[in-house]
């Protein structure tokens, strides 16, 4: 991140202030479920927000009009080691409650693996995979289905 000391102090008092960490939870049909956690700060004060994107390097700033009111700007880290980084990063400048907030998210995000975004059908342990034609593959499966195909060329 190569933050001063000065900015992460002054990135954690707007995040105290009018942010929050919180989980997604997606489910899957199969009935997987990712956790995905987030950094989000919301305001009507664009140059805050422009300057919690530059300082840290990391997030989206968006923008959402509400007719009769101000416009509120948002700015939101979504990416998880990103948003992992950040929040080990800011844990111990934070309120006792958002220390709570932030185990939790963190609890999630480690409990999950990333790499099984897709479990093998075939019940195979998937902690190895092979991206083949940009899909993601067991390793195990594919290793099959490759025999399988050299077989068939020999003998039909």
């Amino acid at each position: 991140m190569g933050l001063r000391l000065v900015d992460i102090g002054w990135v954690a008092g707007i995040i105290e202030g009018e942010g929050s960490f919180y989980i997604n939870r997606f489910k899957y049909k199969n009935g997987f479920k990712n956790p995905s956690i987030t950094i989000r700060v919301g305001m009507t004060d664009k140059d805050v927000i422009d300057k919690l994107e530059k300082l840290t390097g990391m997030g989206n700033t968006v923008f959402r009009e509400i007719p009769s009111h101000k416009t509120m700007y948002y700015w939101e880290v979504g990416q998880q080691k990103d948003a992992a980084a950040l929040m080990m990063t800011l844990y111990p400048l934070m309120s006792e409650r958002r220390q709570g907030k932030i185990r939790e998210c963190l609890t999630a995000w480690r409990s999950f693996q990333y790499r099984h975004l897709r479990p093998c059908p075939q019940g195979h342990d998937t902690n190895e995979f092979v991206y083949y034609n940009g899909e993601r593959n067991c390793k195990i499966c594919k290793k099959e289905s490759a025999a399988r195909v050299r077989w068939n060329k020999k003998y039909f």
